[in-house]
């Protein structure tokens, strides 16, 4: 259960910041397909790590 509290922050702030990025600079297409496909990967490995105990 600690390990989740540590880990649990540190999702939400790389998503946050991947999916906020955009609204302070402009940024190409690809540069953005690339912080948003980062985001979702975080959130993805987040799911499927959470998960792993449990299988």
């Amino acid at each position: 259960m600690a390990s989740l509290a540590l880990y649990l922050p540190r999702v939400i702030l790389i998503s946050l910041v991947g999916g906020f990025l955009p609204l302070l600079r402009e940024l190409s297409q690809r540069a953005l397909a690339l912080l948003l496909s980062f985001s979702a990967g975080v959130l993805l490995g987040a799911v499927f790590f959470h998960t792993l105990p449990e299988t």
